[in-house]
């Protein structure tokens, strides 16, 4: 177990090894596209629109802490060059069940490689453009999983750079959570495409039976001030149903470019 300090003392959380990915998955993008997700992949295909994103014309993206959620680097994957002209998209990822995860849906060994549960995001995204035709497998074949954590970064290293419910689902305490941002924020260069998300007035959450993982009840006012004179962003609140986790009051997806 992790033991970590909070505004209500020190609360004990399941060690990260031990984070469920099929339980994450299955909890959340199995059986069907919730709205707030839904929701995001609109926006974020907007701002890419808007932001003057050229189907293959970035070389390096990366999504840092991808967990087992196949979907934010589907919606980068159009954008960037094919692998044999030196494109690639770096699933950076902390847990070790996670890289798993995403190493076997790469390979196409995973079930969910075939049995529809990404591909209807993929569906999803076409119905908003169709240059999403296809994202899965370019994910596939552009796409490396590398073993890293959010606070070891490189310096502006990605043309755009994705990162979803990661910075405020890792840790309860904000201003570790104000840190994550920044070093995503250093990680891409100036003028690069930003596409974030935030679960708001998250307590915690489970990946597995009998877990526990930390969460910071952030608010979209908070969100505003870790980009101010950083980034020129959007922040947008995602309308939700309350009852996804403890103290949940929706989604925030932050999209805009490195200043």
């Amino acid at each position: 177990m992790l033991s970590m300090s909070s505004d209500h003392g020190v609360k004990n959380y399941t060690d990260w090894d031990d984070f469920d990915a099929e339980a994450y998955v299955r909890h959340n993008y199995v059986q069907k596209i919730l709205h707030e997700d839904r929701y995001i992949l609109e926006r974020v295909i907007k701002a890419l629109h808007d932001h003057g994103a050229k189907p293959q014309a970035w070389e390096h993206v990366a999504d840092v802490g991808t967990g087992p959620n196949f979907y934010p680097p589907m919606l980068l994957a159009p954008f960037v060059k094919p692998a044999e002209n030196g494109g690639r998209v770096d699933l950076i990822e902390f847990s070790p069940d996670n890289r798993r995860y995403l190493e076997e849906v790469l390979r196409g060994s995973h079930p969910h490689s075939n049995d529809g549960c990404w591909h209807k995001f993929e569906t999803a995204m076409r119905k908003e453009c169709l240059l999403w035709t296809g994202a899965v497998q370019e994910v596939c074949e552009k796409a490396k999983v590398v073993a890293g954590s959010i606070f070891e970064l490189p310096h502006e290293a990605y043309d755009a750079i994705s990162s979803y419910f990661v910075a405020e689902s890792i840790t309860d305490d904000l201003e570790t959570c104000k840190k994550a941002v920044n070093r995503v924020l250093n990680a891409v260069k100036p003028g690069g495409f930003i596409s974030m998300a935030f679960m708001l007035g998250s307590e915690g959450y489970p990946a597995g039976v009998d877990t526990f993982f930390p969460a910071v009840a952030i608010d979209v006012p908070q969100l505003r001030g870790m980009y101010f004179g950083k980034a020129d962003v959007e922040i947008v609140q995602v309308p939700a149903k309350p009852g996804a986790r403890p103290g949940y009051t929706g989604m925030a997806v932050v999209t805009g470019k490195k200043l």
